[in-house]
């Protein structure tokens, strides 16, 4: 069906259809809306009149107060209008211009209000150093970023532009905003609804947890004040989280409360009566009765056949003895590491304490995989249970993503050890190593837990063979007897962007080391330089295959057999010989203790 617009005009539904209730609230609502006027106006003109505009705090709280009032005017004397009217239409461009102002609007004060919890933390974590970072052109560039929003805001407006209305035009709330136009359009806006979720909902999560970080960051470091300076900080950071909270509940904000509902809510919202007919004016379209028949969640899947790497028996036996060769190889080398760490004053130093952790996870990571494919390689028949495959799953998703994350700690590590030295302990304290490797764990279980919920819910009803030699989530997207579209791009948005997030971070940190090198001596950049490759290596083993997997449209390829055998055996097996063979201290330090062992 075409992208067609028979609609010129929305209905509102309003707040009430009670004229009494809409009296007493077009009453209240005026109020409020004069008292949001005074506010903001008498707060703008005293920072704009008196040197407060100069401190940075007072300057983000005058943008915070205009975008507040510009923000509350695309909505609120509209609102009040219609309570005293007995229709309230609007156009189909002024709604179009409404969803576009309080989104760009909104989006603005969020990124104003992350600006001023940035002012807060630097002032209270970093005092000597305030008026440095936070200079004023530090303070024009912070705005300007905030309205940056517009790509956020333009793009739900493209999306909603292509929106098909060719019918119902009654829009049951009082402004116009994309969740409850795509109840009125007369095609399947599923993948719409998807694509919404991921622009707003996550530029929301994403900023509200940006935002708990940085105030649990000054919680922090307030333990070491004085009585007096926790109740000066805890006032003017209190005032802030009221604020972030409201912007995260408020069920007014366009923004805020569309990550509140799962894409199925967003499914379900579309099936209303302009949508439980069978289209017919089309060809291949599904009659929504049918659609959700197959949806319902059923599961007659009791085991797997795993179609492994390869059909041919000369082959399997050539893969056996290769795969069962880097596996020995891989336990021996990881071991190694382990006891010659633990058995020595290493252990105690931040780069060899996670050195230990990796060696741990990379044990564990290709445990999951590696006996069982090694195994079936063997065997004319591979199966596996659904819940060994289930189980299978949630193994490598925790130890790959922990695995992921504790490589991003040593790349952190290493920037401290380079850029910091003087700081060095200080920095990368015990307590502080035991941290990170607490989040590691906490990043994996955040990770892994979704995707395994994912793989439970999936309705498998028929074929059984997956065509790989593990389970993995879309391998098993291909056997779903439904249309497993949004699961897909939940997938892709979970661990691809855990993937690209993290190979960037760790691209950008080596940047900025290789940028600090250049004051170094020869002798420091070469020592820094042969650390710092080996790290590098890991990296481009690991990830290169991995967002080639999972950085994609939700489907596999022949060639993905291949690539997870670099990133579960090829890379875990050259971490030990990376980062120990190209490191002449922990090569010796291997050698000392296993001759003490001997002796």
């Amino acid at each position: 069906m075409g992208h067609q617009k028979n609609v010129t005009e929305f209905v509102f539904m309003g707040l009430w259809a009670n004229e009494e209730l809409e009296l007493l609230f077009f009453v209240l609502f005026l109020l409020c809306y004069l008292a949001v006027l005074v506010g903001n106006v008498l707060v703008l003109l005293t920072i704009t009149c008196s040197p407060l505009i100069e401190q940075p705090m007072y300057y983000f709280l005058g943008h915070l107060s205009l975008m507040d009032l510009c923000y509350t005017s695309t909505v609120v004397p509209r609102l009040i209008r219609d309570l005293a009217a007995a229709r309230k239409t609007l156009s189909y461009n002024s709604c179009m211009t409404q969803l576009f102002t309080a989104h760009l609007l909104a989006g603005v004060e969020i990124f104003i209000l992350v600006s001023m919890a940035l002012d807060r933390y630097v002032v209270i974590v970093k005092p000597l150093h305030y008026m440095a970072i936070m200079n004023r052109r530090k303070c024009n560039l912070l705005v300007v970023v905030a309205w940056m929003g517009f790509w956020h805001s333009i793009a739900l407006l493209l999306l909603v532009l292509r929106l098909p209305f060719c019918g119902p035009n009654q829009i049951d709330h009082y402004i116009c905003d994309v969740k409850f136009l795509l109840k009125l359009v007369c095609e399947d806006m599923l993948i719409v609804g998807i694509l919404v979720i991921t622009n707003s909902g996550m530029v929301v999560v994403v900023i509200f947890l940006v935002l708990v970080a940085s105030y649990l960051l000054i919680l922090y470091h307030l333990r070491t004040r004085s009585s007096a300076g926790h109740c000066k900080a805890l006032s003017t950071c209190s005032s802030h989280k009221a604020r972030r909270a409201q912007t995260r509940n408020c069920p007014e904000c366009p923004v805020g409360y569309s990550i509140m509902e799962s894409p199925s809510d967003w499914y379900q919202s579309q099936t209303g009566p302009q949508l439980q007919g069978t289209y017919t004016g089309a060809p291949g379209t599904i009659t929504m009765e049918n659609k959700l028949r197959r949806m319902e969640n059923q599961r007659n899947v009791s085991e797997f056949i795993l179609l492994g790497l390869s059909d041919e028996r000369s082959t399997q036996t050539l893969c056996f003895v290769l795969l069962l060769l880097c596996y020995i190889a891989l336990l021996l080398e990881n071991l190694l590491i382990l006891i010659s760490i633990r058995c020595s004053p290493l252990f105690h130093q931040p780069m060899y304490y996670f050195l230990c952790h990796l060696s741990s996870m990379d044990i564990c990571y290709t445990s999951c995989v590696t006996p069982k494919l090694i195994g079936d390689l063997l065997v004319k028949r591979k199966i596996i249970s659904y819940g060994n495959c289930m189980f299978q799953i949630f193994a490598i998703h925790i130890f790959g993503s922990i695995d992921v994350f504790i490589l991003t700690i040593m790349a952190f590590d290493r920037y401290v050890a380079i850029c910091r030295p003087l700081h060095y302990l200080i920095i990368m304290s015990k307590a502080r190593c035991h941290l990170l490797v607490l989040a590691a764990w906490a990043g994996g279980a955040v990770h892994s837990f979704p995707q395994f919920f994912i793989a439970i819910q999936l309705p498998l009803c028929g074929p059984n063979k997956i065509d790989h030699y593990f389970c993995d989530i879309f391998p098993l997207l291909k056997l779903a007897c439904s249309d497993t579209t949004t699961v897909g791009v939940l997938v892709v948005a979970n661990s691809g962007m855990v993937t690209l997030v993290t190979f960037v971070v760790l691209f950008v940190s080596y940047v900025i080391i290789l940028c600090t090198l250049r004051h170094h001596s020869a002798e420091g950049r070469r020592k820094a330089l042969s650390t710092c490759g080996s790290h590098v290596t890991v990296i481009v083993l690991f990830f290169r295959p991995s967002i080639f997997i999972y950085l994609r449209p939700p489907t596999s390829f022949p060639e993905d057999k291949v690539c997870a055998l670099l990133y579960t055996i090829i890379a875990p097996m050259f971490n030990p010989l990376v980062y120990t063979l190209r490191n002449t201290k922990r090569k010796h330090v291997i050698r000392k203790v296993w001759c003490q062992t001997h002796s």
